[in-house]
């Protein structure tokens, strides 16, 4: 059950050497609600704004890494973060944003990678069932001796060969390939192969498209299939290793991640803070309870003053 709490108005005077302190300070204490409004004669700055444009860019990646390394097995690996130095902050901003780029790098090959794989895995199945399917009724080895008649390759995702009966012209033969249920072989006319496509396209059927590398000679498929098969194997090697590198970096970005959020709460506290000469004025909220124990951290870091 939500109840409401009660909450105190907090100013806070401290002189601007002690800038530092008074953020850790309220970083360690952990309840302090900083009042969102700006400072007289100061708006939120460029700073602010690339830090935050960081944050959202990384958690997104972050996320589309984490949907890559799903389906991994490789162990993920613990590395301790470790403190980021920067001389000034438009050096810290310049340094992390080389890293998310190059972390969003790194994704978007392995991401290309991945899915140029999958998709040549789904399509490799196909051909390799079309390959090992004659059944002594449409050898692959000879189709290409008709002069007059045309062979269709066609496929479909939720079609059912049994969708084209009496659909076709009827000069038109079909058949299922055995070892590729998806798969369908058409012997038409010349004349009807555009009917025959027409008609499949109307049916969710497309024509099979060609695995990159195939032979022109349909008897030289057999051995061509076995090598894409070899060829694939390897890609996914690669890619499994690819993906171990992904997890060993995955650590570290999201130690960044942290490391971004706490720097823009404490640039937009800097931002939003009156100064004035030797003085500097933080306003907020904190809850009425956790009011003694902020007094407490302040005088305990700031050695009273």
């Amino acid at each position: 059950m939500l109840r409401p709490e009660s909450m105190s108005q907090a100013k806070i005077l401290f002189l601007n050497n002690d800038y530092e302190l008074v953020l850790d300070a309220l970083h360690r204490h952990g309840a302090f609600h900083l009042t969102v409004k700006e400072a007289e004669g100061l708006a939120t700055s460029d700073l602010s704004y690339k830090v935050q444009d960081l944050i959202g860019r990384l958690r997104d990646i972050l996320g589309r890494a984490d949907l890559l390394a799903l389906d991994t097995d490789a162990p993920a690996m613990h590395v301790p973060p470790s403190p980021i130095s920067a001389p000034d902050w438009p050096s810290f901003v310049q340094m992390v944003d080389g890293e998310v780029a190059s972390f969003e790098k790194q994704v978007q090959q392995l991401e290309a990678k991945s899915g140029k794989a999958g998709a040549a895995k789904s399509l490799y199945s196909l051909w390799s069932g079309l390959a090992s399917s004659s059944g002594g009724r449409a050898s692959l080895a000879y189709l290409n001796s008709f002069k007059t008649l045309s062979t269709v390759l066609l496929s479909s995702e939720t079609g059912s060969p049994a969708d084209l009966d009496g659909e076709l012209p009827e000069s038109s033969v079909s058949y299922p390939i055995e070892g590729s249920p998806r798969t369908l072989l058409i012997l038409c006319l010349n004349s009807d192969k555009a009917k025959v496509l027409q008609v499949a396209s109307e049916k969710g059927f497309s024509p099979l498209q060609s695995l990159d590398g195939v032979p022109p000679d349909p008897a030289s498929l057999g051995g061509f299939i076995s090598g894409y098969d070899s060829a694939l194997k390897k890609d996914d090697i690669s890619i499994k290793e690819a993906k171990a590198c992904l997890l060993a970096i995955m650590p570290k970005m999201r130690h960044l991640s942290s490391v971004l959020s706490e720097s823009y709460s404490v640039l937009s506290i800097k931002e939003k803070s009156s100064v004035e000469g030797r003085w500097s004025l933080i306003e907020g909220y904190v809850p009425t309870k956790q009011g003694g124990s902020l007094i407490g951290e302040l005088n305990t870091r700031l050695n009273g003053r």
